[in-house]
């Protein structure tokens, strides 16, 4: 027996039977088609379960089932034996998987004779309010009785019920059960992505997840070949997009992009990717990286930059330099590569920049990166470093002269 779930995308199983992809096809929007393997043979059934009500069977290794989209559904899929199965999967379905919705149920007074039982909650605030009921469940005469929320935001809830008669009489017994919504987030949706040749830098972007508690997303690649491994990420921002550098990388690439709240939980889609093709023609060519970097403070609070290009050495992926960006930190210690406060042109040699007058006493970093005429950039890190000085010396003392033969 395995089990296998899905809630807004989310999917949760075990290695008993291995969803494969699960989408909306494009000629069935009513409708999910949801794909998997198994090691079964032939002969057993998969059992498939829609919000814990039997849908269907099949020997099929695929299924299509008709729903909305957006819609709050539950999926299990089973490996049915060929003896009392029923008792099986009739116990703890999907008793593991955090739901967003609360079930109260109560017994019937043995005195009383209610007519209807009202049901009052804190809406989060911690305080009940018995002025307003959100729910009114009739008394049948049956023993036990039961009412079920809409979905909730992830919080903690109190719920009360009190009995009335036919006279409206309401009973006023303080009796509380409090609830703890936790569930997991919902997956992002629209995943779409460009690439930046001269960076040779891979934007992924997304929809953000419609769960209020988002804390953040990780995303997740196949390394090039293959499914995408959701044992590792590669990535974890707070914003709909990642960057990923993909220098020197080649092949068929996959990523997935899932959301995690403040508790850690992460969603478990499987169908939220988009493949990447990569290969050698596709990146743009960048020249090789200066050498022998240098930084000197001059008059007037000015720092001289100095580095050399070795033409002579072969480009590390074919391409000529054209010219030099100059970087700096602006004081702070980190140099920001997303805005050049300079350009040199490629002359051979020893190639020199002087920066503006800068604040005296202050440490300034520089970096500078060599640029085809493509426009691809290199990526090197190397910086300099040194201190601007606009301080002059005092003026020299007893000055004299005289007349030698």
């Amino acid at each position: 027996m395995a089990r296998y779930g899905r809630r807004y995308g989310n999917f949760y199983g075990t290695d008993a039977i291995e969803v494969r992809r699960a989408y909306t096809p494009p000629s069935a929007p009513e409708s999910l088609r949801v794909e998997w393997e198994t090691d079964r043979t032939a002969t057993v059934r998969t059992l498939i379960y829609l919000d814990r009500a039997l849908y269907g069977s099949t020997l099929d290794e695929s299924a299509q089932l008709a729903m909305r989209q957006r819609e709050l559904h539950l999926i299990e899929l089973f490996e049915a034996g060929y003896l009392n199965w029923d008792e099986e999967i009739a116990v703890g379905l999907l008793a593991s998987i955090p739901g967003d919705r609360v079930r109260l149920s109560w017994d019937r007074p043995s005195a009383g004779d209610p007519t209807e039982y009202r049901v009052y909650w804190d809406a989060g605030t911690g305080t009940i309010d018995y002025n307003a009921a959100i729910a009114v469940v009739k008394d049948t005469g049956a023993a036990t009785y039961s009412w079920t929320t809409s979905r909730l935001d992830d919080g903690t809830y109190k719920f009360g019920v009190r009995a009335r008669n036919v006279s409206t009489n309401e009973e006023t017994n303080v009796s509380v059960i409090p609830i703890t919504i936790d569930t997991y987030p919902a997956s992002v949706n629209d995943l779409a992505h460009s690439f930046d040749d001269p960076t040779h830098t891979l934007t992924l972007s997304w929809t953000e997840s419609e769960s209020s508690d988002v804390a953040g997303y990780r995303i997740y690649s196949n390394g090039g070949s293959g499914d995408v491994d959701y044992s590792s990420s590669i990535g974890d921002v707070a914003t709909e997009s990642f960057d990923y550098d993909m220098t020197g990388l080649t092949g068929d690439y996959r990523f997935g992009v899932r959301a995690y709240d403040a508790s850690a939980q992460e969603e478990q889609n499987i169908d939220v990717w988009i493949d990447v093709t990569v290969d050698a023609g596709d990146l743009a060519m960048v020249p090789n990286a200066p050498s022998g970097l240098a930084a000197q403070a001059i008059a007037g609070g000015v720092i001289r930059l100095s580095w050399r290009y070795n033409t002579t050495i072969p480009a590390a992926e074919g391409a000529a330099c054209d010219e030099f960006h100059v970087y700096y930190d602006n004081g702070t210690g980190t140099v920001n590569y997303g805005s050049s406060i300079g350009t040199v042109d490629n002359t051979g040699g020893i190639m020199t920049f002087d920066s503006g007058a800068l604040s005296h006493g202050t440490t300034y970093k520089f970096g500078v990166r060599s640029v085809a005429a493509s426009g691809a950039e290199e990526q090197n890190t190397t910086t300099a470093s040194a201190t601007a000085d606009t301080s002059v010396p005092a003026a020299p003392t007893g000055l004299a002269g005289e007349v030698i033969p």
